[in-house]
């Protein structure tokens, strides 16, 4: 069990995912200093476009989008000028900030309690509470990652975008961390009962 591959490229994977968190946060850091400095930089940048690109429809399979753009001044330039990056404003681009860096903090918990798992499971120690606890702070973090992809708003020097975004993904990768934590609690209560028989 100790040799096995599949665990080993999954402990890889993990360890990887939680590198790539690191490296796309301070990455992310350096873009949100530069643009404090320099907004201009970024005028090409339109979300307008992007939000639109991305979900022309608005509604897929397994994932449902709903974006909301207004405008503030009625003297405002036309639409192409208004949601461009560098007429975002300073509380917006701290809270745009602020989510991703938490989303990001969240996802690498996620990683790091699924590695713990799955070195558990490696190491032949599988049906410990510390295993349940790792299933249901993954639970509990997937959570927090749900509600915070689930709303976002832009605001801007002249209108703002408010997106509702809904994805089944999620939800299930709750409800099935939860049932993984109930699965490995009875697969521990079991087992203490085995070694006391013994």
């Amino acid at each position: 069990m100790t040799k096995n591959t599949l665990l080993n490229v999954a402990i890889l994977i993990c360890k990887l995912s939680r590198l790539i968190n690191i490296v796309v946060f301070i990455t992310m850091t350096g873009f949100f200093i530069h643009f404090q400095i320099n907004p201009s930089a970024y005028r090409k940048i339109d979300f307008n476009n992007f939000l639109i690109e991305k979900h022309p429809a608005g509604l897929e399979f397994t994932h449902v989008t709903k974006s909301k753009f207004s405008i503030n001044n009625e003297k405002a330039p036309e639409d192409s000028e208004i949601y461009k990056m560098d007429k975002l404003t300073t509380d917006s681009s701290l809270f745009f900030y602020l989510e991703v860096t938490l989303y990001l903090v969240l996802s690498n918990l996620c990683f790091k309690e699924f590695q713990n798992v799955l070195e558990s499971v490696k190491n032949i120690n599988t049906f410990q509470e510390r295993n349940v606890a790792s299933f249901r702070k993954i639970g509990k973090y997937l959570s927090v990652i749900f509600i915070l992809s689930s709303y976002s708003w832009l605001n801007f020097k002249n209108g703002d975008i408010k997106s509702f975004s809904f994805s089944i993904t999620l939800p299930c990768l709750i409800i099935l961390s939860f049932i993984m934590a109930e699965i490995f609690k009875e697969g521990s209560r079991l087992s203490e009962e085995v070694n006391l028989t013994v």
